[in-house]
């Protein structure tokens, strides 16, 4: 789609050469191979670029401010956009983020956590969340170890870094039960899409558990695994690169910048109420509270969904039946039809 925009659509074009320029990222030599996108080191880059793109096709034809928008994970950075609480240049690098976070995980290792630093050194210093506020404050000490390597005993958490999501068409309910049975530690639900729809985020061992499980006791449950490149977006394991995080993205976006109150029209599908560096953060982290925000739109709104697919909008239909919904994206092969 975008090897075909770039040489048909002039707004599109001009879009990814003037964001190429003022970032230095190669968008346009990208767009036009097409080869890159699915590897995990692209794929934001590509599916928020894509994005900004389409947005500039819209606003082309007359078609500017929305009276709502919402995003599902990393289309909550073109949200900021929209909000005007960042630049196109600035969404992007946020992209340039999730990348590198995407880069940084190996599934052939694991994160050890422990509370006192390792005498043979550490990779990183996190604060992880606790239920018990005096401890919620701890620093602790990430060491990347190969999976299969020798566990120290002083080892408080660990968390496997071979990723996996599945799509699971039950209650989110039903879900947390089925996973609680199963005694599965580090497998959540990451996205509630719809009454009937969720994605899963864990380690390979457990997902696939989880998906054996429903496929041989629970045949009526629709269940496929996404491929992500070993990577687990919005799991448990997560929580230890907060520290990363937000140092990555405070140097895009500065750590002493204030917070700003996101706009009522920008309905935010990770639960934060402010825009910063730490909504940035828990954006990754949290999960996708996709239907509640659907929920919340007024009655026989429109919906456009602007992205590389239309899959969103099945899962809006599972959701409320008084919407309209309309698709960017109609066909597999090329259109031209779509931009004249």
């Amino acid at each position: 789609m975008g090897q075909d925009l770039i040489e048909t659509s002039s707004a599109f074009r001009a879009t990814m050469e003037r964001l190429q320029a003022n970032t230095s990222l190669p968008l346009v030599d990208l767009y036009k191979d097409g080869s890159k996108w699915f590897s995990k080191e692209y794929s934001t880059l590509g599916i928020v670029s894509l994005q900004l793109g389409l947005l500039a096709i819209l606003r082309d034809h007359g078609v500017r401010s929305p009276d709502y928008f919402l995003g599902h994970s990393t289309g909550e950075l073109v949200c900021a956009f929209l909000a005007g609480l960042a630049s196109e240049e600035e969404v992007l690098q946020y992209a340039v983020v999730w990348t590198r976070l995407a880069g940084s995980i190996d599934p052939a290792m694991r994160l050890d956590v422990f509370e006192n630093e390792p005498v043979d050194g550490f990779d990183n210093i996190v604060k992880l969340e606790s239920s018990s506020d005096c401890e919620s404050t701890r620093q602790l000490f990430v060491k990347r170890k190969h999976k299969d390597s020798f566990k120290d005993p002083s080892v408080i958490e660990s968390f496997s870094m071979d990723g996996q999501m599945a799509v699971v068409s039950c209650s989110a309910t039903d879900l947390d039960t089925i996973i609680s049975t199963l005694g599965l530690q580090e497998t959540r639900v990451a996205c509630y899409n719809a009454p009937l729809g969720q994605t899963v985020s864990g380690t390979d061992c457990e997902v696939d558990r989880l998906v054996d499980y429903l496929q041989e006791h629970r045949k009526q449950i629709y269940t496929r695994k996404i491929d992500t490149g070993s990577v687990a977006y919005h799991a448990i394991f997560l929580k230890v690169f907060r520290e990363f995080l937000r140092a990555e993205f405070g140097q895009v976006r500065g750590l002493d910048l204030p917070s700003v109150a996101i706009p009522p029209e920008w309905i935010a599908t990770s639960r934060n109420e402010f825009f910063d560096s730490d909504y940035l953060v828990e954006n990754i982290l949290r999960p996708v509270y996709f239907q509640e925000a659907i929920e919340l739109l007024p009655k026989g709104s429109t919906i456009v969904e602007v992205g590389p697919s239309s899959i969103l909008l099945s899962q809006i239909k599972r959701i409320r039946s008084d919407l309209v919904l309309f698709s960017l994206v109609g066909s597999k092969e090329p259109t031209k039809h779509v931009i004249e």
